[in-house]
């Protein structure tokens, strides 16, 4: 599987569980890095595996098996 460099707010949504306007609220407020692509906002890999530990307190072998990654640094 190739590693998915951006997620769009949904993506993000449904890996983490929050609802995608918690998501955007986030980007709004500085919380999160992303940039717009095309007009959607897009949020770097890096930003999402941060979601991923910080916010739901998820381990690398797990944030490896949620996103079916090779290698997930800290």
């Amino acid at each position: 599987m190739q590693k998915k460099e951006y997620y769009t707010t949904g993506d993000v949504a449904r890996l983490s569980g929050y609802h995608y306007t918690t998501v955007q609220l986030w980007i709004q407020t500085g919380k999160i890095e992303a940039k717009k692509i095309g007009g959607w906002w897009r949020i770097p890999r890096s930003e999402v595996i941060k979601i991923l530990k910080e916010k739901l307190g998820l381990t690398n072998e797990e944030v490896k098996k949620l996103l079916g990654q090779e290698e997930v640094k800290n």
